[in-house]
Protein backbone atom coordinates (compact mmCIF):
# COMPACT_ATOMS: atom_id res chain seq x y z
CA UNK A 1 0.00 0.00 0.00
CA UNK A 2 1.11 3.40 -0.59
CA UNK A 3 1.84 5.70 2.49
CA UNK A 4 1.25 9.63 2.12
CA UNK A 5 3.03 11.87 4.47
CA UNK A 6 0.79 14.24 6.96
CA UNK A 7 1.75 17.44 6.08
CA UNK A 8 4.40 19.56 8.72
CA UNK A 9 6.12 16.84 9.82
CA UNK A 10 9.65 16.52 10.75
CA UNK A 11 11.86 15.17 7.89
CA UNK A 12 14.00 13.55 9.58
CA UNK A 13 14.05 10.97 12.99
CA UNK A 14 17.66 11.70 14.86
CA UNK A 15 17.44 9.15 17.93
CA UNK A 16 19.19 9.70 21.40
CA UNK A 17 20.74 7.22 22.87
CA UNK A 18 22.84 6.41 25.47
CA UNK A 19 26.83 6.85 23.93
CA UNK A 20 27.69 2.97 25.11
CA UNK A 21 24.59 1.51 23.43
CA UNK A 22 24.53 0.22 19.92
CA UNK A 23 22.60 -2.11 17.98
CA UNK A 24 24.27 -4.85 16.39
CA UNK A 25 23.22 -8.07 14.58
CA UNK A 26 25.46 -10.04 17.13
CA UNK A 27 23.88 -11.93 20.11
CA UNK A 28 20.41 -10.70 19.16
CA UNK A 29 18.19 -11.98 22.24
CA UNK A 30 14.25 -11.60 22.35
CA UNK A 31 12.02 -11.06 25.20
CA UNK A 32 8.52 -11.14 25.01
CA UNK A 33 5.33 -10.30 27.87
CA UNK A 34 1.57 -11.13 27.45
CA UNK A 35 -0.84 -9.08 29.85
CA UNK A 36 -4.22 -10.98 29.81
CA UNK A 37 -7.47 -9.34 31.32
CA UNK A 38 -10.94 -9.06 31.25
CA UNK A 39 -11.65 -5.26 31.13
CA UNK A 40 -15.25 -3.60 31.73
CA UNK A 41 -15.23 -1.74 29.08
CA UNK A 42 -16.68 -2.01 25.79
CA UNK A 43 -14.39 -3.83 23.00
CA UNK A 44 -15.02 -1.36 20.13
CA UNK A 45 -14.19 1.98 22.59
CA UNK A 46 -10.81 -0.02 23.95
CA UNK A 47 -10.09 -0.43 20.08
CA UNK A 48 -10.99 3.41 19.23
CA UNK A 49 -8.12 4.34 22.17
CA UNK A 50 -5.50 2.08 21.11
CA UNK A 51 -5.90 3.34 17.41
CA UNK A 52 -5.56 6.84 18.75
CA UNK A 53 -1.90 6.77 18.81
CA UNK A 54 -1.95 10.45 18.21
CA UNK A 55 -2.63 11.31 21.99
CA UNK A 56 -0.41 8.37 23.35
CA UNK A 57 1.64 11.57 25.07
CA UNK A 58 -0.89 11.86 27.25
CA UNK A 59 -1.30 9.02 28.69
CA UNK A 60 0.60 6.11 28.35
CA UNK A 61 3.56 5.32 30.44
CA UNK A 62 6.83 6.79 29.08
CA UNK A 63 5.56 8.21 25.68
CA UNK A 64 6.98 11.46 25.65
CA UNK A 65 5.54 12.13 21.91
CA UNK A 66 3.49 10.65 19.43
CA UNK A 67 2.52 11.43 15.95
CA UNK A 68 1.10 9.88 13.15
CA UNK A 69 2.96 10.28 10.15
CA UNK A 70 1.54 8.97 7.03
CA UNK A 71 -1.85 6.44 6.57
CA UNK A 72 -2.01 3.66 3.87
CA UNK A 73 -4.91 3.90 1.13
CA UNK A 74 -6.83 1.49 2.89
CA UNK A 75 -6.70 2.95 5.96
CA UNK A 76 -5.72 -0.09 7.48
CA UNK A 77 -2.52 0.63 8.38
CA UNK A 78 0.10 3.65 9.55
CA UNK A 79 3.22 4.60 10.81
CA UNK A 80 3.87 7.08 13.60
CA UNK A 81 6.82 8.67 15.51
CA UNK A 82 7.21 8.09 19.29
CA UNK A 83 10.05 9.37 21.42
CA UNK A 84 10.14 6.79 24.94
CA UNK A 85 12.04 7.53 27.80
CA UNK A 86 12.59 5.12 30.72
CA UNK A 87 14.67 4.06 33.10
CA UNK A 88 16.82 0.40 33.17
CA UNK A 89 17.91 -0.31 36.53
CA UNK A 90 21.68 0.53 36.19
CA UNK A 91 21.70 1.96 32.96
CA UNK A 92 19.95 5.23 34.38
CA UNK A 93 17.45 7.01 31.88
CA UNK A 94 16.82 5.28 28.33
CA UNK A 95 15.68 7.48 25.35
CA UNK A 96 14.94 6.74 22.05
CA UNK A 97 13.18 8.08 18.97
CA UNK A 98 11.79 5.74 16.64
CA UNK A 99 9.09 4.73 13.70
CA UNK A 100 6.34 2.48 14.49
CA UNK A 101 4.19 0.92 11.59
CA UNK A 102 1.15 0.11 12.92
CA UNK A 103 -1.67 -2.44 11.48
CA UNK A 104 -5.34 -2.50 12.59
CA UNK A 105 -8.12 -5.32 11.72
CA UNK A 106 -11.51 -6.29 12.76
CA UNK A 107 -12.16 -9.78 12.21
CA UNK A 108 -16.50 -10.38 10.64
CA UNK A 109 -17.88 -13.27 11.25
CA UNK A 110 -20.61 -14.57 9.07
CA UNK A 111 -23.73 -16.31 11.24
CA UNK A 112 -24.81 -18.36 8.49
CA UNK A 113 -21.33 -19.84 7.71
CA UNK A 114 -19.07 -18.56 10.19
CA UNK A 115 -16.31 -17.44 7.75
CA UNK A 116 -14.08 -14.74 9.06
CA UNK A 117 -13.31 -12.13 7.16
CA UNK A 118 -11.31 -8.58 7.87
CA UNK A 119 -12.88 -5.24 7.44
CA UNK A 120 -11.46 -4.28 4.52
CA UNK A 121 -12.51 -7.48 2.38
CA UNK A 122 -16.04 -6.52 3.74
CA UNK A 123 -15.51 -3.34 1.30
CA UNK A 124 -13.97 -5.47 -1.36
CA UNK A 125 -16.69 -7.26 -1.80
CA UNK A 126 -19.54 -4.38 -1.10
CA UNK A 127 -20.92 -6.14 1.76
CA UNK A 128 -21.92 -3.89 4.78
CA UNK A 129 -20.40 -4.25 7.94
CA UNK A 130 -23.89 -3.25 9.35
CA UNK A 131 -25.62 -6.31 7.66
CA UNK A 132 -27.38 -7.96 10.47
CA UNK A 133 -25.43 -11.26 9.06
CA UNK A 134 -22.22 -10.11 9.77
CA UNK A 135 -20.68 -9.11 13.38
CA UNK A 136 -17.25 -8.35 14.41
CA UNK A 137 -15.37 -11.01 16.13
CA UNK A 138 -12.22 -9.75 17.02
CA UNK A 139 -10.29 -6.45 17.16
CA UNK A 140 -6.75 -6.50 16.03
CA UNK A 141 -3.88 -3.95 16.43
CA UNK A 142 -0.16 -4.62 15.66
CA UNK A 143 3.05 -2.38 15.85
CA UNK A 144 6.31 -2.70 14.38
CA UNK A 145 9.37 -0.57 15.10
CA UNK A 146 10.24 0.45 11.35
CA UNK A 147 13.01 2.92 12.33
CA UNK A 148 15.17 2.71 15.38
CA UNK A 149 18.58 2.60 16.41
CA UNK A 150 18.44 0.90 19.53
CA UNK A 151 15.79 -1.31 19.23
CA UNK A 152 16.71 -4.41 16.47
CA UNK A 153 12.75 -4.78 16.62
CA UNK A 154 10.26 -3.50 19.41
CA UNK A 155 6.77 -5.40 18.64
CA UNK A 156 3.60 -5.35 20.29
CA UNK A 157 0.17 -6.95 19.46
CA UNK A 158 -3.52 -6.52 21.07
CA UNK A 159 -6.23 -9.04 20.66
CA UNK A 160 -9.31 -8.02 21.55
CA UNK A 161 -12.64 -10.10 21.82
CA UNK A 162 -16.06 -9.73 23.39
CA UNK A 163 -16.68 -10.85 27.10
CA UNK A 164 -19.91 -11.63 28.47
CA UNK A 165 -20.80 -8.86 31.03
CA UNK A 166 -19.86 -10.89 35.16
CA UNK A 167 -23.41 -11.08 35.98
CA UNK A 168 -24.26 -13.49 33.10
CA UNK A 169 -21.17 -15.58 33.96
CA UNK A 170 -22.39 -18.88 34.81
CA UNK A 171 -22.11 -21.10 37.89
CA UNK A 172 -19.14 -22.38 38.59
CA UNK A 173 -20.32 -25.80 37.74
CA UNK A 174 -21.59 -24.76 34.67
CA UNK A 175 -18.70 -22.52 34.01
CA UNK A 176 -18.54 -21.94 30.25
CA UNK A 177 -20.76 -25.25 29.39
CA UNK A 178 -22.96 -23.94 27.32
CA UNK A 179 -20.89 -21.66 24.32
CA UNK A 180 -23.84 -21.43 21.76
CA UNK A 181 -25.61 -19.55 24.78
CA UNK A 182 -22.84 -17.39 25.64
CA UNK A 183 -22.44 -16.19 21.99
CA UNK A 184 -26.17 -15.76 22.02
CA UNK A 185 -26.24 -13.23 24.70
CA UNK A 186 -23.44 -11.71 23.59
CA UNK A 187 -25.05 -10.89 20.18
CA UNK A 188 -28.12 -9.87 22.04
CA UNK A 189 -26.16 -6.98 24.05
CA UNK A 190 -25.16 -3.79 22.64
CA UNK A 191 -21.87 -2.46 22.59
CA UNK A 192 -21.77 -0.68 25.57
CA UNK A 193 -22.90 -3.28 27.03
CA UNK A 194 -20.05 -5.43 26.44
CA UNK A 195 -16.55 -6.39 28.72
CA UNK A 196 -13.32 -7.12 26.92
CA UNK A 197 -11.56 -10.03 26.69
CA UNK A 198 -7.65 -8.46 26.38
CA UNK A 199 -4.54 -9.51 25.58
CA UNK A 200 -1.49 -7.60 25.05
CA UNK A 201 1.67 -8.82 23.59
CA UNK A 202 5.09 -6.66 23.72
CA UNK A 203 8.21 -8.49 22.47
CA UNK A 204 11.98 -6.29 22.70
CA UNK A 205 14.65 -7.97 20.00
CA UNK A 206 18.50 -6.38 21.29
CA UNK A 207 21.88 -6.83 21.43
CA UNK A 208 23.52 -4.67 23.99
CA UNK A 209 24.07 -7.58 27.13
CA UNK A 210 23.08 -4.53 29.89
CA UNK A 211 19.89 -4.02 28.43
CA UNK A 212 19.27 -7.83 28.04
CA UNK A 213 19.39 -7.64 31.77
CA UNK A 214 17.57 -4.66 32.54
CA UNK A 215 14.31 -6.14 30.05
CA UNK A 216 14.46 -9.49 32.46
CA UNK A 217 13.48 -7.12 35.17
CA UNK A 218 11.21 -4.68 33.73
CA UNK A 219 9.34 -5.64 30.79
CA UNK A 220 6.64 -6.99 32.69
CA UNK A 221 5.95 -4.59 34.70
CA UNK A 222 5.77 -2.14 31.91
CA UNK A 223 3.43 -4.11 29.85
CA UNK A 224 1.50 -4.35 32.91
CA UNK A 225 1.71 -0.37 33.32
CA UNK A 226 -0.03 -0.02 29.61
CA UNK A 227 -2.70 -2.30 30.07
CA UNK A 228 -3.64 -0.27 32.71
CA UNK A 229 -3.14 2.95 31.37
CA UNK A 230 -5.59 2.22 28.42
CA UNK A 231 -7.95 1.14 30.69
CA UNK A 232 -7.52 4.21 32.72
CA UNK A 233 -7.59 6.11 29.69
CA UNK A 234 -11.49 4.47 28.02
CA UNK A 235 -12.75 5.50 31.28
CA UNK A 236 -11.93 9.31 30.91
CA UNK A 237 -12.85 9.02 27.31
CA UNK A 238 -16.80 9.02 27.14
CA UNK A 239 -17.55 6.04 25.03
CA UNK A 240 -18.35 6.40 21.02
CA UNK A 241 -20.14 3.83 19.65
CA UNK A 242 -18.21 3.70 15.94
CA UNK A 243 -16.90 0.72 14.01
Amino acid sequence: HLLHRRKNNATSIMPFIMPKLFKTSHNLVTKKHIVKRILQIPPTHLYNIIIDVDSYCKFVPYCKSSQVIRHSTCNTMFDASLSIGFGLDSLGLLEEEYVSRVTKKMIFANDENQNHIDNNELTNNSLSKNNPNYYCKEWIVSTKSIKSQLFHSLKSKWKLTKALPGNYVLGEDQKWKEQSQQEKIIKSLGNKDLWTNVEFQVEMSVSDPLIVVALDNTLEYVAKEQVVAFEKRCRNIPFLDKQ
